[in-house]
């Protein structure tokens, strides 16, 4: 995509999606503007495709999507010339035919090979001549009925095998996931700040925004806040209470704190100065009687 506009997302989206595997039962994306722009809206709901948007600023929510990019950014950086960084579009093809005929951990095996019920010929396969022993059936079989039974059969006995990789993996992840994971709910009314949007260049630069003040729940994870100038929605991991204390309290505290310093100060250096003048009014009756 040359540009990120919502006439080229759809554009791109029926020639790549729709056109090639045909329409999918639910998408899910961030809330990117071109994403909830009313075309792109509409072109899913002529299709009957179910749209699901992440919360804002929530990465977790697309961690598929997020991983896939991390390892597709490291790809492209290791192959990329270095005085041709301004090319690294043309690397595409060769950093994700390289991703589908890796085997996947929690696939089991490779993403090309579920696609298409067979494993990928690469060139020192045809150099080697094994690529005869890949194939499904005999190539001298000319029967379509039997190679469409036995491609069924063995997708289906992957995919069942996939579903059991996959909820033993998210059991995993669930399970490390609950060990220091703590609920947080607040209600209408809170006072909180909000983790700035974009990363602080500085440790010395604040990382909270705000205050803001909750005025409605979404979701169990997602949250309008406002204040005098703003309206803005966030994931509640990007939220902090802020404390109300009382002015009267505080400055209460703070006085008391501050006079019982004072008066242990003083304390203290007064009996160290009457101590001194009695050590020097002892010193001089010593002078005087000797």
């Amino acid at each position: 995509m040359k540009t990120i506009t919502a006439e080229e997302l759809i554009r791109t989206f029926f020639k790549i999606i729709i056109s090639r595997h045909g329409c999918p039962e639910g998408l899910m994306s961030d809330s990117g503007s071109q994403l909830k722009s009313a075309a792109f809206s509409q072109l899913c709901q002529c299709f009957n495709i179910r749209k699901i948007e992440s919360s804002p600023y929530h990465q977790q929510a697309n961690g598929k999507v997020e991983k896939f990019i991390g390892f597709l950014k490291r790809a492209l950086a290791l192959i990329t010339d270095p005085t041709r960084l301004y090319k690294w579009d043309e690397m595409l093809d060769h950093c994700l035919f390289v991703y589908r005929i890796t085997i996947n951990r929690t696939l089991a095996d490779t993403p090309f090979y579920l696609m298409y019920g067979r494993d990928a010929l690469l060139p020192q396969d045809l150099k080697l001549q094994v690529h005869d022993n890949r194939r499904l059936i005999d190539p001298a079989d000319t029967d379509i009925s039997n190679y469409q039974y036995i491609l069924t059969k063995t997708l289906q006995k992957e995919y069942t095998k996939l579903l059991a990789n996959k909820d033993a993996e998210q059991a995993h992840y669930e399970n490390y996931y609950d060990l220091d994971h703590i609920d947080v709910t607040y209600t209408i009314g809170d006072t909180v700040l909000v983790l700035y949007d974009t990363p602080v260049k500085s440790c010395l630069m604040p990382r909270w925004d705000g205050p803001f003040r909750v005025t409605c729940r979404l979701d169990p994870v997602t949250y309008r806040v406002e204040d005098e100038t703003r309206i803005t929605t966030t994931h509640v991991q990007r939220m902090k209470l802020l404390k109300k204390v009382s002015n009267t309290l505080k400055d209460n505290v703070t006085y008391e704190a501050v006079n019982t310093t004072r008066k242990r100060k003083g304390e203290n250096s007064a009996g160290r100065k009457l101590k001194a003048s009695e050590s020097l009014k002892g010193g001089g009756a010593n002078k005087e009687g000797e």
